[in-house]
């Protein structure tokens, strides 16, 4: 069986961040946008969105070399 290479395994760190990302913006945002904003959605929104975007830079840097 053939071993990951690292910059494999961060592709894959990426994408599934950036899915998480996508599956609770779908559930904020399902039918528009909400009535009324809750700080803990916004903060999880954000939360989310940074580490999708680290798990991106952590994969391109390791990919451009």
């Amino acid at each position: 069986m053939a071993e990951t290479s690292k910059t494999e395994k961060a592709f894959d760190e990426w994408r599934r961040a950036e899915a998480k990302y996508a599956d609770y913006l779908q559930s904020f945002a399902a039918d528009g946008p909400p009535s009324k904003v809750k700080k803990d959605s916004a903060v999880e929104l954000a939360k989310l969105r940074s580490r999708a975007d680290a798990a991106r830079h952590s994969y391109f840097k390791r990919a451009l070399k």
